[in-house]
């Protein structure tokens, strides 16, 4: 799934191991990547990092598949 949230690029902070050669898809994400959308697989963590002091409240996080949000793969989290 792409993981894409509002209002701040992140830093891709960590990444599963077997993820060197390319996640499931073959999308290759390094730790420390600056980004806006990054794939996420199944049963897998991302681990993430951004910079909040422009903006506190509350961010919009989403599968940036357009079917997979409708149907309430979206959240948001408080800053």
């Amino acid at each position: 799934h792409p993981y894409h949230q509002h209002i701040n690029p992140f830093q891709i902070y960590s990444i599963p191991t077997e993820w060197s050669e390319g996640n499931d898809d073959g999308v290759i994400v390094r730790p420390g990547e600056w980004r806006d959308v990054a794939p996420v697989n199944v049963m897998d963590t991302l681990r993430i990092r951004f910079n909040t002091a422009d903006f506190h409240g509350k961010y919009i996080f989403h599968c940036h598949i357009l079917q997979h949000e409708d149907v309430g793969m979206m959240s948001f989290y408080d800053v």
